[in-house]
């Protein structure tokens, strides 16, 4: 689940699907079966950045300063939303770390441990946790890897990052890094030990160099551990309208020696956008693969958001949405997603950050639901970081920029 970078925001209106699709509004509730109102306030974390469900647990993912100290913090909890006790201490995995929260990625595995990125300046930190939530210490002996990476110059460029694990138990990780027109992006691979796997690229690391500025928006892994990453072109530091309306987003796959693989859009890259509806500049924000190898992309924008469906050839899927693309516009910052099996759910923020709008959008791209709500009444700012699917419910991650909340609706 990505966080997108923050553009400004308006009113929240209503939604106007720019497809053939089938668009419906949804009043949403908060599912009291947890945490007793449906909200469990998280006081440990100021911000709640990644959230997730794997064998019946909540994880998630977030920050916080206590006494300007930074940390990252893992929490799980049982189904109804109280505290795991038999995970970390007490249900929080805790540790002291300076970490850029725009550059920050989270990942559950299907074993019940964890792992998380985070770019600070000058450098990569993977971090492992194991299912008892305790830093893995078989990953680079006390189960933090560090790698130094030159940052950008300018603090545009700084933080996008995204990590998951490949067949081999391999850890592939992205990050952003200086280059002489702006920042682009770096895939490392490393082996379960944590060390760089030099079968890859040569040397563990793949330097992207397509445009002035290639950004890491999420990584994602299909067969034969070929690797995804969702990326964009802006080169926007001064918020230019203009500028963002001549950005594409492109899909970038690599073989699993590091290289550009042929097969996927002729030379690796397959370029898409929506704004061929209206839609202003778009960019991934999720990506998800099925077993067919179908691409699935969560887009967002500066008034829109919605979702691009790739074949496994790099080409659009004519059966979906329009030319591959299912568009919608909306005066709202739509910041999270999370694409299981083709299903997208995406949860936004409105313009005085006291609503939050969800939406999810069928797997044929043919159904849209979208509605309202708000996750925290007694509090504002409200922003949702995070959002995920958990069974017919939806999780939504966020924060009051004091403390973080998990909200489960249905």
């Amino acid at each position: 689940m990505r966080s997108a970078r923050l553009f400004a925001v308006a009113t929240l209106t209503s939604l106007l699907t720019l497809t053939a699709a089938t668009a419906s509004a949804e009043s949403w509730d908060l599912d009291l079966s947890f945490s007793d109102d449906g909200t469990l306030r998280v006081l440990e974390s100021d911000a709640v950045l990644d959230v997730g469900v794997v064998n019946g647990r909540v994880y998630a993912a977030g920050v916080s300063w206590d006494s300007q100290e930074r940390s990252l913090l893992v929490i799980r909890t049982l189904a109804d939303g109280t505290y795991d006790n038999s995970f970390g201490s007490y249900g929080v995995a805790s540790v002291n770390m300076a970490c850029d929260t725009s550059g920050f990625d989270f990942d559950v595995l299907a074993d019940g441990s964890s792992i998380a990125s985070c770019q600070s300046r000058e450098e990569l930190r993977v971090l492992k946790w194991t299912e008892a939530g305790v830093l893995d210490t078989s990953f680079s002996a006390d189960g933090i890897r560090t790698v130094a990476v030159p940052s950008p110059k300018q603090s545009f460029y700084f933080g996008d990052t995204g990590v998951v694990i490949d067949g081999q138990g391999r850890v592939v990780v992205g990050a952003m890094a200086d280059s002489n027109d702006g920042a682009n992006a770096r895939i490392y691979r490393m082996l379960p030990s944590g060390a760089l796997d030099t079968s890859f690229s040569s040397d563990g690391i793949r330097r992207l160099d397509l445009y002035d500025v290639d950004w890491v928006d999420d990584i994602a892994v299909v067969a034969r551990d070929r690797i995804v990453i969702a990326s964009d072109d802006a080169n926007c530091p001064n918020s230019d309208e203009a500028c963002y309306k001549r950005a594409k987003a492109h899909l970038i796959r690599l073989t699993k020696e590091g290289g550009f693989d042929q097969s996927f859009s002729d030379d690796g890259v397959a370029r898409f956008s929506i704004r061929s509806f209206a839609v202003d500049f778009s960019y991934p924000i999720e990506i998800g693969v099925d077993s067919d190898n179908v691409i699935t992309a969560a887009l967002t924008g500066t008034g829109s958001f919605g979702v691009a469906r790739i074949l496994a050839d790099g080409t659009p899927d004519p059966e979906y949405g329009v030319e591959g693309v299912v568009g919608l516009t909306c005066k709202c910052y739509v910041g999270s997603a999370h694409v299981v099996n083709g299903k997208v759910a995406l949860a936004g923020t409105s313009a005085h950050f006291d609503q939050t709008l969800v939406a999810t959008i069928s797997q044929s791209g043919n159904s849209i639901v979208q509605g309202q709500i708000d996750l925290l009444p007694e509090a504002r700012p409200e922003f949702s970081g995070a959002v995920a699917f958990d069974g017919n419910a939806i999780l939504i991650g966020g924060g009051t920029g004091r403390t973080g909340f998990i909200n489960r609706i249905i």
